[in-house]
C-alpha cells in the first residue's frame, strides 16, 4: 500500500500472547512492541507502517493456514526451478515443464526444432547474435533463447 511518503505491505502472522497488564497492554512472544486494548500498536514511531492485532477466529486460522500451504508449496516450486541447469535437466521433465508453462501437448513444438541464431548488425563490422523467433539478443552459446524458448544451433 502507498500512503503518501513510505511504503508498507501487509502480512498476517499468527502469535502467542506472552502478558496482558492490569491496564489492558498487550505484549505479544518473540515482540519487544506493546499494544493497546484496542489491538494499536503503541509508540511514537508515526514512520512505520500500522500494525494492528485481533482475536483469530477459528474461520480465520483455517483461511490463513490454507494460504500459507500454497504459499510455501509454491515458494518451494520456484526454489527447485532454480537449482535446475541445462546438465540436470531430463528431457522428458523439459517437455512437462514446456507443458505446463506453454501449454504445449507433447513439448514437439516448432520452438523445439534448432535454428541457427541471426546475426543482427549494428554496423557493417558489428553484429550480435540474436534469436531467429523474438530477436533477443545471445550473449553466449546458449542451447536456448531465454525470452520465447527457441532451441539454437550453434553448428556451421
Amino acid at each position: 500500500m502507498d500512503n503518501g511518503n513510505y511504503t508498507y505491505s501487509h502480512f498476517e502472522k499468527i502469535c502467542e500472547v506472552e502478558k496482558i497488564t492490569p491496564t489492558g497492554r498487550i505484549r505479544l512472544k518473540g515482540y519487544k512492541e506493546q499494544f493497546n486494548k484496542y489491538g494499536e500498536k503503541m509508540g511514537r514511531n508515526t514512520r512505520e507502517a500500522p500494525c494492528r492485532i485481533s482475536l483469530l477466529s477459528e474461520e480465520m486460522e483455517k483461511e490463513l493456514r490454507e494460504k500459507w500451504r500454497k504459499q510455501e508449496v509454491i515458494r518451494k516450486a520456484v526454489d527447485l526451478c532454480h537449482k535446475v541447469s541445462e546438465n540436470t535437466l531430463p528431457y522428458d521433465l523439459a517437455v512437462a515443464i514446456i507443458h505446463i508453462f506453454d501449454g504445449e501437448k507433447d513439448g514437439s513444438t516448432e520452438k523445439q526444432e534448432a535454428k541457427k541464431p541471426q546475426k543482427i548488425y549494428m554496423s557493417k563490422s558489428r553484429y550480435y547474435m540474436a534469436c531467429p523467433n523474438c530477436q533477443q539478443r545471445l550473449d553466449r552459446e546458449v542451447n536456448y533463447c531465454f525470452e520465447c524458448g527457441q532451441a539454437m544451433d550453434w553448428g556451421d
